[in-house]
Order: C-alpha cells, then structure tokens, then sequence
C-alpha cells in the first residue's frame, strides 16, 4: 500500500482556534501563518534545519499610478537541494488613490506565497478544499460537495423600445445626464438603468 498521502493526512486538519472568518468583502476562512509554520516545524524540524523556504522579491509599478510587490517563495524539505516551487504572493505597496504605503505589504506577500507552496503538502488542506466555507484560493472549488448558486451572465444593455407607456427616458438622480437603458432579468421582466450611474430608474 503505497504511503504516497502518509505526510498530507498527517497535516491536512486545522485546528479551530487557528482560524478566522474574514468577513469584509470577499468572505473566505484565513489560516493563522504563525500556526503553519508550527505545523510544518513538527513535521520536518526547525525551520533552517529540517525545512525552509527561499523568497525573491519583484516592485511593479502599474500605469494607474498604484505599485505592487510580488513574492516568489521556494519551500525545501529534508535538505536544501530538495526544494519545490515556487509560489507567488502579491499584494499592493502604494496605492496612488488614496496616496498611502503598506509597510507590511512584502511581508504579507511571502505569507500569502507560503501558505499557498505548503498547502500543496496537504498542511490545512480542509480549508483549501472548503470545508469551512471555502478560501480565497478555492472560491469556485466544488470540493465542498456543493454546487454553487447559478450566477446567470449580465445581459447586455438595450434600449427603451420607442412608444413604450411609463418608459423612464432619463436619470432622475441630481447632477446626472445619463439614459434609460434596458436589462433583460432572469425572470424575464425588462427594467431600465441608468447608462452613467447604473441606478434603477
């Protein structure tokens, strides 16, 4: 019997008290990083030792003004030669709009790029595979034993039908010049938007 998932079923359950629900914006479960490398020191030995990893930097300035840093991290295990990866984090250093620096943001970028070259050693694999709700990597996983809701496509936009009784023909909202546009619903129904605001008329 081969012994080929011996170290993922060893690490693959979380401990509940080191994980969170992050609720703002996306929802998603995140890992305690701290508790990773816990896990993964048990597993192979003190890290630069029995494990490791190795991480390069890259600074990427956007056209939008913004500037991001990208982490490539490279995990060893047993020795240094035998080595896999590597595994990219990203995260924004400056944002232009609201003119402000994430100091931690290289930091959290080879925290993200860890987290994701060790779950593929199976370490918290029930988060990855959604048994808490999903996360961020497995948003569209089905592993979770269920299908997720049918999202049906944005129809495109049409125009009012000329003559149509109580047919909005502008946006009512203050300081916008925008135009009724229709939207077919799922139910079939027709509603008008705004072109510019996209408020329902």
């Amino acid at each position: 019997m081969s012994d080929n998932l011996k170290l993922w079923n060893s690490v693959c359950k979380s401990d509940k008290k080191y994980l969170r629900k992050v609720e703002f914006g996306r929802k998603f479960t995140a890992i305690d990083p701290q508790y990773q490398v816990r896990c993964a020191t048990e597993a192979f030995g003190v890290v630069g030792h029995g494990w490791g990893w190795t991480s390069e930097t890259r600074i990427i300035n956007l056209n939008d003004g913004d500037t991001v840093v990208f982490a490539d991290v490279s995990i060893w295990t047993g020795t240094r030669e035998n080595v896999y990866g590597c595994f990219t984090g990203c995260r924004t250093l400056y944002n232009a709009q609201k003119k402000k620096i994430a100091e931690d943001a290289p930091k959290m970028a080879v925290t993200d790029a860890l987290t994701k070259g060790l779950s593929h050693l199976g370490f918290n694999a029930d988060v990855f595979l959604g048994e808490y709700d999903g996360n961020k990597y497995v948003q569209d996983s089905y592993n979770n034993n269920q299908l997720k809701a049918y999202v049906p496509k944005k129809q495109p936009a049409t125009k009012p039908p000329s003559g149509q009784a109580k047919v909005p023909k502008e946006c009512k909202k203050h300081d916008c010049n925008g135009s009724a546009v229709g939207r077919v619903m799922t139910s079939g129904e027709t509603r008008y938007f705004c072109d510019v605001c996209n408020v329902g008329l």
